[in-house]
């Protein structure tokens, strides 16, 4: 089985820069792109760096509450975006990222974002996670993060999202989700929560 297509973080890390670099070049394009492009670069940087400057790595779905990693110094990876950008500069790592995962027994009805993770998991090319984190929906990804926790030895954490969200009840039980989700982190970083460091995280949010 060939990986010679397959992305890396280091790979992701220098195309972006060379991306960022290349639009300062084009007239005519807005000056948001250069900036924007910039923060893409900056992004894969942190996480691409993390275990190195002693940082955890959290791969996340969505609804989730990222001011609470920051404080705890865990980087969120965001696995949906890490697909997209992933695509958009090295669209051949995708198919056999598929393929791989497809070869693993994961069925193709998963979501393609999921199987993407699961074939760099599986030959070590995505970045190292110390765990998986998210929210559950109406979306496969609740059982997805599950599964490749336990496939790949990855502590999963799932936050029950409420029905009807803004309900009084809702908001006390979301409130508790949060609530064990920092203890969770706690137990996995080894560190409480610096609700001084949350405050300000927040106002910079």
């Amino acid at each position: 089985m060939s990986t010679d297509k397959l992305i890396t973080t280091e790979e992701l890390a220098a195309r972006l820069k060379m991306a960022a670099e290349g639009i300062k070049k084009q007239p005519g394009l807005m000056r948001s792109s250069v900036g924007y492009m910039e923060l893409l670069q900056q992004y894969v940087e942190r996480i691409r760096t993390a275990k190195e400057r002693g940082k955890f790595v959290a791969t996340h779905g969505t609804q989730q509450p990222l001011e609470i990693y920051e404080a705890m110094d865990v980087v969120g990876l965001f696995n949906e975006f890490w697909g997209v950008i992933s695509d958009v500069v090295k669209l051949e790592s995708v198919p056999e990222a598929l393929g791989i995962s497809l070869s693993t027994g994961t069925p193709n009805e998963v979501c393609s974002f999921f199987r993407n993770m699961d074939g760099l998991m599986h030959v070590g090319k995505w970045p190292r996670t110390d765990a998986m984190i998210y929210a559950t929906s109406s979306c496969d990804n609740v059982k997805a993060f599950h599964t490749l926790g336990r496939r790949y030895g990855i502590p999963d954490f799932g936050m029950e999202r409420p029905y009807h969200p803004f309900t009084p009840r809702a908001m006390a039980h979301w409130r508790e989700e949060h609530l064990r989700l920092i203890a969770f982190l706690e137990e996995l970083t080894g560190k409480k929560l610096d609700y001084d460091r949350l405050k300000e995280t927040m106002r910079l949010s």
